[in-house]
């Protein structure tokens, strides 16, 4: 675990928000030179606290209106061959490898109920796959300020 401070916590806050706020205007808020920002910015980055940068899309927008969660259970054995299988499907937005209910979640997006059961039996007739069960999403609420991000 790498050591922050309140000011990297203001940092972090005020980018979870809105990562395209001018650099200027972040150095501002946070109180410190743009110069001293790119330093911390640099750290938190190199240290792998803020990895890349990344574009939150409303799907049903553009025609996508479903959001699922895709619960799969497999034989360990062929883990890393159904990871490469998932990764190569176009609806497939993130894997996580879980502990607990399932071994990954995938999160998908599809035009229609139909396309997201076609997916998730494509993902479950490959062999090593146990089980799968989708959750299709109601709403989608995204809520950074539940996260207290505090100073070790």
């Amino acid at each position: 675990m790498i050591k922050i401070d309140d000011t990297d916590i203001k940092i972090l806050k005020i980018i979870f928000f809105d990562a395209r706020i001018k650099l200027k205007e972040l150095a501002k808020e946070v109180g410190v030179s743009t110069n001293t920002l790119n330093q911390r910015i640099k750290r938190l980055t190199d240290k792998k606290v803020i990895i890349g940068t990344t574009l939150s899309k409303n799907m049903a927008l553009i025609g996508y209106p479903f959001l699922a969660i895709l619960g799969v259970n497999i034989d360990p054995k062929v883990e890393q061959h159904i990871m490469n299988v998932i990764r190569k499907l176009s609806k497939v937005m993130a894997i996580h490898k879980t502990i607990g209910g399932f071994d990954m979640i995938i999160f998908v997006t599809a035009k229609t109920i139909n396309e997201l059961d076609n997916l998730k039996q494509t993902i479950k007739k490959h062999n090593g796959v146990k089980s799968t069960s989708l959750m299709i999403t109601q709403k989608f609420h995204l809520n950074y300020e539940a996260i207290d991000l505090k100073t070790q």
